[in-house]
């Protein structure tokens, strides 16, 4: 999928997302779910070594949101309303993106390797 990336991540879209979702220096992007249609990386979830790093410019935030590594192990992953994904009391804006449950499902992947 061009929209879910895991280790070899495009450069441009990469720089994007890092740019868009408030990565600091010298932490390591491990993947990046793209949720624009444009699929530049403008409005994206980051998972990185601490976290997830969230971006959407059409989202209910307009900062960058940080969800960290431990949130995201304790929390219910579960879709809300029509665009969102709620991890425990964080809403997450999917539109423009891969499909919600897909989303949810990687994201629960990624937490039971956390645990």
């Amino acid at each position: 999928d061009d929209q879910l990336h895991v280790g070899d991540i495009p450069a441009p879209k990469l720089m994007n997302a890092i740019q868009k979702c408030g990565v600091p220096e010298g932490e390591a992007v491990l993947a990046l779910v793209d949720f624009t249609v444009m699929k530049n990386g403008n409005d994206a979830l980051l998972v990185t070594n601490t976290g997830l790093r969230v971006h959407h410019s059409s989202g209910d935030f307009d900062q960058p949101q940080f969800i960290p590594n431990a949130d995201l192990a304790s929390h219910q992953i579960e879709k809300h309303g029509w665009w969102q994904i709620r991890l425990g009391g964080t809403r997450i804006t999917a539109s423009g993106g891969p499909d919600r449950q897909i989303v949810i499902d990687f994201l629960n992947a990624i937490r039971a390797g956390l645990l």
